[in-house]
């Protein structure tokens, strides 16, 4: 395994759950399982050291998680900015003034969110 890669990994399954759990908060199960795969992919191209674009020229996805990946856009893009942000956050009252403005859910369906991915990132490890 490369020196990083449990960090990166575990970063990756924190925004994986992150994503899952506010589609589902979202009212968007439909998405649920594109949210998780999207978080889940968000760092191959760290873990790979290649450029995301390289991966996704090879790796067979919709165009809702590859845009989402490339270019953080779309209703994935914009859960896996706000999984970004709460993976690093350095500044949480910038990051949750950021966050009042997502409307589908509430401050306290994103801490849920965040507590589960670190229960499934322990229970995983």
């Amino acid at each position: 395994m490369r020196p990083f890669g449990g960090e990166i990994f575990n970063n990756a399954k924190f925004r994986a759950k992150v994503m899952e759990e506010l589609a589902l908060g979202c009212h968007k199960p439909e998405l649920a399982n594109k949210a998780f795969l999207t978080g889940s992919l968000s760092l191959i191209d760290a873990y790979l050291n290649i450029p995301m674009l390289e991966f996704l020229n090879y790796a067979h996805l919709d165009d809702e998680i590859k845009t989402a990946l490339l270019f953080q856009e779309g209703f994935l893009g914009e859960l896996l900015s706000i999984a970004t942000e709460m993976n690093h956050v350095m500044n949480t009252e910038k990051t949750l003034k950021y966050l009042e403005k997502k409307p589908c859910f509430s401050m306290e369906e994103l801490y849920e969110a965040c507590h589960k991915a670190l229960v499934f990132i322990e229970e995983t490890s």
